[in-house]
């Protein structure tokens, strides 16, 4: 059988190439044939989230419109008073995150101070002046993921990329899940301008095999070190390892058939 011929296209050029102008007959040229602009590769980074990965975080994180003491918790977030607010959201004594809830949500620091007080002493404020409705929950994520989490998360896929020498693309639902370890977790930098994370050299850490997409590591070190947020982690490594549509955005409280496929 002959194999058929593919005749190539000549590249664009802006100085020779041009075309016809169907209504009007007249030429059009090029200002710029695009041949030195840095392609954009699909994937290789995350340029935003998905209502699915919002409705997917709703059913992993909970969403509860006021202040409160998220019991899973790690010691080291209760030392600094963490307090969660809306779908994950969180603020410390720290000051961490406070800008926004000045910004978006008019709160003072005084009461913002009077709330992390309040919540490590057992106040319930679920029906206080300091409840928020569904809108500003959603919005608070947004604020956070684009001042924090996304940037720092693209930092380590870059710095990921410089250490390979080569370009590593990935998914959407690969990237959500990856932000969802840093929202979940946090992605620390080493400097202000979110140039490099130090979780991708961690094999301890969980973005060190999403990096590679290194299903068995991932599954290995969550059954090694993440032993007190396996549901979250399965959740997650779902969202990243299976990329069928009726599944993966699946965060449902039976994950039994989950576990059995990821050897649990």
């Amino acid at each position: 059988m002959t194999e058929p011929v593919v005749k190539a296209k000549e590249k664009l050029n802006k100085d020779t190439s041009y075309m016809v102008c169907a209504e009007h007959g007249g030429i059009i040229y090029f200002c710029d044939d695009g041949q030195n602009l840095r392609p954009f590769i699909e994937g290789e980074q995350l340029l935003y989230l998905s209502e699915d990965f919002i409705q997917w975080l709703i059913g992993v994180e909970g969403q509860y419109n006021y202040p409160y003491l998220c019991e899973a918790d790690s010691d080291d977030a209760k030392k600094i008073h963490n307090v969660t607010l809306g779908i994950g959201f969180t603020f410390d004594d720290t000051g961490y995150h406070w800008d926004i809830l000045r910004d978006y949500l008019g709160w003072t620091d005084e009461e913002i101070k009077t709330i992390i007080e309040g919540v490590y002493k057992g106040k319930n404020y679920s029906n206080s002046q300091f409840a928020i409705t569904d809108e500003q929950a959603y919005e608070l994520v947004m604020l956070a993921a684009e001042k924090d989490y996304i940037p720092n998360l693209n930092a380590a896929i870059r710095a990921y990329n410089a250490q390979q020498g080569q370009i590593t693309t990935y998914s959407q639902r690969e990237l959500e899940a990856m932000f969802d370890f840093s929202y979940n977790s946090g992605l620390p930098k080493n400097s202000s301008d979110h140039t490099y994370c130090t979780k991708i050299n961690d094999s301890d850490q969980i973005i060190y095999y999403y990096l590679r997409k290194d299903q068995t590591g991932a599954i290995g070190a969550v059954k090694k070190f993440n032993t007190d947020t396996e549901r979250r982690r399965i959740n997650q490594m779902n969202l990243f390892f299976n990329q069928n549509d009726e599944d993966g955005y699946n965060c449902s409280d039976d994950l039994k058939a989950l576990r059995d496929q990821l050897g649990f």
